[in-house]
């Protein structure tokens, strides 16, 4: 059985960007901002994920994302510089480079999504341990799903950045209760 050349550069491609990325965990996290943000202009076949808001739809889901922040940190405004930080440094960087370079580059479809947030969890794993890394493979799926849907880069790293803000502000505190 031959693996045909359409397979093999996604799968190279996966592997070399993985092998960066652990040595970049290895580095620091500004190296690995660094890395996520700047790394996909380094392929020519690359192309800019979608990055208007072109529909009424578009906007109204925004908007959503965009109160239900607001209400969130309205609730508990001790979370506002982890958001804005978060959505910064964290979501923006994984989501740009997750869904916007590897989800794209690697193809559509289920198992490109798959692909992709396995990479995600993986990197979870190494800088959260095994358990989260596990845990976050559910969103990365959803993420991916929303991006294929909506090919528009702004909903997955809003719903990053707002299930951050959830995990920080509820979920952890349950977690340390033993819940």
């Amino acid at each position: 059985m031959t693996c045909s050349r359409q397979y093999l550069t996604p799968l190279l491609l996966y592997i070399v960007v993985f092998v960066v990325l652990l040595v970049t965990i290895e580095l620091g996290a500004r190296y690995l901002f660094a890395v996520l943000l700047f790394f996909p202009f380094l392929d020519s076949k690359w192309r800019l994920p979608h990055l208007a808001i072109s529909k009424p739809l578009d906007m109204m889901y925004l908007a959503t994302g965009v109160l239900s922040v607001s209400l969130l940190l309205f609730l508990n405004s001790s979370l506002t510089n982890y958001f804005f930080l978060g959505l910064i440094f964290t979501a923006l960087p994984e989501e740009w480079f997750f869904r916007g370079y590897l989800l794209t580059r690697i193809g559509n479809g289920w198992r490109a999504n798959l692909v992709s947030s396995i990479g995600f969890s993986v990197l979870h794993m190494f800088s959260q341990g095994f358990l989260m890394g596990l845990l976050i493979m559910g969103p990365s799926l959803f993420y991916g799903w929303v991006y294929q849907k909506t090919n528009n880069i702004y909903y997955p790293v809003l719903l990053h950045a707002l299930s951050n803000l959830v995990f920080m502000a509820y979920i952890k505190k349950l977690m340390s209760f033993g819940i």
